[in-house]
């Protein structure tokens, strides 16, 4: 999952959630779903960063000026609650969203159990039902049927235009017989357009019926339209991926635990970049990622594959390209390994012996990655001068055309108001041209979509704090 601020990068409200969409023979559907923007809007409006990223103007415009009023709703103040006593954010969000039936009178889909076998870990069988009555309370005090019959055509449009893409690209065949196991009901590709360029995979459970989900955010095109093309297609099979790998890696989570506890602490400063705060995460981002990577080597060819092996290192999982090779031998093998909970056995072990050669292999990826060698004004500083109309960041090699620099933890209102970003001609200084306000704190992260020209290694995830006069 992708995530960040203000990212700088290259119909019918209460029918059942069956109904929604048309599902093909190979129970694929695409559709918008009222029940994501439901609780999207409600933990935006309690500030969870992770929601509150837009990328649709004209809808964000319509969310902000439609729900301002009740941002101190109990079901918002609930949701503050819930994100800081229990970490409920990112993905349990859009797993409360899919346990829930209609969004007119919000009510759970049937009865939680503890634990539950598909609502996110973080929600107590207690905690999910008591939030649910307030969501209800929420829907209809503020008037979200209203809400929704006003940006009918903006949903649609996006259901439309992310079907196109999914029709196109997505293999629903193929990675089910990737894992070995075909779900018994249904894939749903549901585009979000509240929070901007989150992505989620969550899955629902009701007896032996299944429905996996892909939750896609979306931004705009040229023309404001939510936009999907075919880059979109490696983030939707990474979401679908998560149904299968996460309850995989679940029942042997013990086998895992004293590699996964050894490595993350080496990795952490990443993994934490993109809200992956444990080793059970990070275990499960992995095979997720080399699943992505065996999917785009089928499809696509070796050259694409190993393109996106060389991303996922670049986002910290520095052990992507051997994982891609034992991957091969599980695909190689499927008579022994008809599932691939039977080959993660193969896979622990591997971690296992990942552990004693991890700091020699961090060692030399970082020994390729350039550095950021000067802002200006420079990061820390203090009593910057406000009319300052540009910020500079220059590198200690050349680089490649593209950039990636999102906001911080200080939130969106941190970040400064940029009008044009531009490189010189040598690749080695990159400027913002921006607005910054007096008496003011700034935070921008700098990601790894900054590549040396050279070799396309990543720069490090790079935080530049500085404060305006």
């Amino acid at each position: 999952m992708s995530r960040g601020f203000l990212p700088l990068l290259f119909t019918a409200l209460f029918l059942l959630p069956a109904a929604l969409g048309a599902q093909d023979s190979t129970g694929l559907s695409v559709r918008s779903d009222p029940r994501v923007e439901l609780l999207a809007i409600v933990f935006r409006l309690a500030g969870n960063p992770e929601y509150s990223q837009g990328l649709v103007p004209s809808y964000t415009r319509s969310l902000d000026e439609h729900f301002a009023p009740y941002r101190e709703h109990p079901a918002v103040q609930e949701a503050k609650r819930l994100r800081g006593q229990y970490g409920v954010s990112f993905d349990a969000v859009m797993s409360m969203a899919i346990h829930i039936d209609g969004v007119a009178s919000p009510r759970p889909r049937r009865a939680f159990t503890a634990p539950d076998p598909s609502l996110e870990r973080r929600w107590t069988a207690a905690e999910a039902s008591a939030f649910i009555e307030k969501l209800a309370g929420f829907a209809r005090d503020a008037h979200f049927a209203e809400f929704l019959a006003a940006n009918r055509p903006a949903l649609d449009s996006a259901q439309v235009r992310m079907e196109r893409v999914v029709r196109a690209e997505i293999d629903v065949a193929s990675i089910a017989r990737f894992f070995g196991r075909e779900p018994n009901g249904a894939f749903i590709m549901v585009p979000l357009l509240t929070n901007g360029s989150g992505n989620f995979g969550p899955r629902y459970l009701e007896g032996d019926r299944e429905e996996v989900y892909a939750v896609i955010g979306t931004s705009a095109d040229s023309t404001g339209h939510p936009a999907f093309d075919a880059r979109f297609v490696p983030t939707m099979v990474h979401e679908f991926s998560h149904s299968f790998v996460n309850p995989a890696v679940g029942q042997l989570e013990e086998r895992f635990r004293a590699a996964g506890e050894a490595i993350y602490p080496a990795v952490a400063e990443e993994m934490r970049a993109q809200a992956y705060g444990n080793w059970v995460t990070m275990i499960n981002e992995s095979l997720v990622r080399v699943s992505v990577a065996r999917y785009v080597l089928a499809r696509h060819g070796e050259v694409a594959a190993r393109a996106e092996v060389a991303t996922q290192r670049a986002r910290g999982f520095l052990w992507t390209d051997e994982l891609f090779e034992l991957f091969g031998e599980y695909e190689r093998d499927r008579a022994r390994y008809p599932t691939l909970d039977s080959f993660l056995p193969r896979v622990a072990e591997y971690f296992a012996g990942l552990v004693p050669r991890l700091a020699g292999m961090i060692a030399s990826y970082d020994a390729l990655r350039p550095k950021l060698a000067g802002v200006d004004p420079p990061a820390g500083a203090t009593g910057v001068d406000p009319a300052l109309d540009r910020i500079v960041f220059r590198f200690d090699r050349p680089m490649a055309a593209g950039y990636n620099i999102n906001g911080g933890e200080a939130g969106r209102e941190h970040f400064p108001d940029v009008k044009r970003v531009e490189w010189d001609e040598a690749g080695t200084a990159l400027t913002l041209f921006a607005t910054l306000k007096p008496g003011w704190s700034y935070e921008l992260v700098l990601g790894p979509g900054f590549r040396s020209r050279a070799d396309g290694a990543p720069l490090r995830t790079t935080t530049v704090q500085f404060a305006t006069r």
